[in-house]
């Protein structure tokens, strides 16, 4: 387990594959939560269709990042690799408009941090 900032961090290895949860905090409840894996294509293509059967498509937000959201238009959902292609990111937040986007940028920075790297790696 990692802490950091509000936020908390948690290693998890399935099925041969480490991942690790994130989940931020405002004003003691849960603001955002998601997860980061290593970008093989198994992983890739399970997390894809696992979202693409729960949640529709809004808006391609970059080369390889994707904002979905819940049919009830309650949750966003952000898809990306992290900049050399290693890490899948995949971020839960609740929809409030676009400023939900680009929310999902900011959490990624969290992702990023040398200590989760680390840890996938």
């Amino acid at each position: 387990m990692v802490e950091n900032d509000g936020s908390l961090g948690v290693l998890r290895t399935i099925d041969g594959s480490k991942f690790i949860y994130l989940y931020t905090f405002k004003n003691n409840k849960l603001d955002i939560s998601g997860f980061g894996v290593g970008a093989t294509t198994k992983t890739m293509k399970s997390i894809t269709d696992f979202l693409l059967e729960r949640y529709v498509v809004a808006t391609k937000t970059g080369a390889y990042s994707y904002a979905f959201l819940s049919p009830d238009k309650k949750t966003a959902v952000y898809l990306s690799l992290s900049d050399d292609l290693e890490l899948l990111h995949v971020i839960y937040m609740p929809f409030t408009g676009t400023k939900s986007v680009s929310s999902g940028f900011a959490i990624q920075d969290h992702f990023n941090k040398e200590y989760v790297n680390t840890l996938l790696r």
